[in-house]
């Protein structure tokens, strides 16, 4: 018997906090449609390959909505899901201070095509049996607390099945008074894997006007390093991920790009939103 977990494979979740926790859905002031594609261990043949597409915002008052859809291709695997989210946050007291709460629910299915694999027998009767093809249902809960540009968040993947992957994060953002327009942004994001290696990532975002770089290390003893560019209502990102000395011989690097467009849909709900953020809230939510 073997037991195993995968923690969050996508590395840009500072551009997209929706991505590891629904509750963020909560805090956004407008709608944003986002798209990003990674390739693992690049070099190595049959590497996976991921794709990930969301698209959410807020709604009249405290509420948010989004949606995400997923897919993970390894070989003759592939893995797919969808999830529908909604968030609700409150405000606690007159001093800034915010609490988003979020909960996504879906289904997850999973295929396997013999042909993409190189095998003795295809006709294997483990190959050709619905072991691999399964279908279930698939839930997240998340919380965040928003405090000026002090962010802390806790997510729960499949809390009803009880899966037991937690994970943790926390930002903070700084705006250097001495140069207009530049921001610094420390992040760590722990994951709890019981069934497997725990993580911990530790980057700096440094943000420059409409451009930003980032650096961060990985538990793995991988190094990432991202930059990005923000133009109008259109965001584009790109992230590189070094392998730690135990895989540098058998694949040189992981490669993930982001693209984002934030747009209105000019309904009267989204102008009030916009108008109270304006009004209540001492930040702009970009994530």
């Amino acid at each position: 018997m073997a037991n195993a977990q995968v923690n969050n494979q996508y590395n840009l979740y500072y551009e997209d906090l929706y991505s590891i926790n629904p509750s963020a859905i909560a805090l956004r002031s407008s709608f944003s449609a986002s798209m990003n594609t990674m390739i693992s261990n690049a070099g190595f043949e049959g590497s996976p390959t991921l794709f990930n597409l969301a698209v959410g915002g807020g709604l009249a008052g405290n509420m948010g909505i989004g949606t995400r859809f997923h897919t993970n291709r390894q070989g003759g695997f592939q893995a797919n899901s969808w999830l529908a989210s909604y968030g609700y946050r409150l405000k606690l007291g007159e001093s800034g201070h915010f609490l988003a709460m979020g909960l996504s629910a879906g289904i997850y299915w999973q295929n396997f095509n013999p042909a993409n694999i190189e095998a003795v027998r295809l006709d294997d009767p483990v190959l050709e049996s619905s072991y691999y093809r399964k279908q279930h249902f698939m839930n997240e809960l998340g919380i965040t607390y928003r405090w000026n540009d002090l962010t802390v968040g806790f997510s729960a993947p499949f809390v009803v099945q009880l899966y037991n992957h937690y994970m943790g994060h926390v930002s903070y953002a700084y705006d250097i008074p001495t140069v207009e327009g530049l921001a610094v942004q420390p992040f760590v994001l722990y994951q709890y894997l019981p069934e497997g290696t725990s993580q911990v990532d530790a980057s700096v975002k440094v943000s420059y006007k409409n451009l930003w770089t980032a650096i961060g290390y990985r538990s793995n003893n991988n190094v990432l390093a991202a930059l990005g560019v923000h133009y109008r209502d259109y965001r584009l990102a790109y992230s590189y991920e070094f392998n730690n000395q135990e895989l540098s011989h058998i694949a040189s690097s992981t490669h993930e790009i982001m693209f984002t467009y934030d747009f209105s849909l000019d309904l009267e709900f989204e102008k009030k939103r916009a108008s109270y953020d304006k009004e209540q809230l001492p930040w702009q939510e970009e994530n």
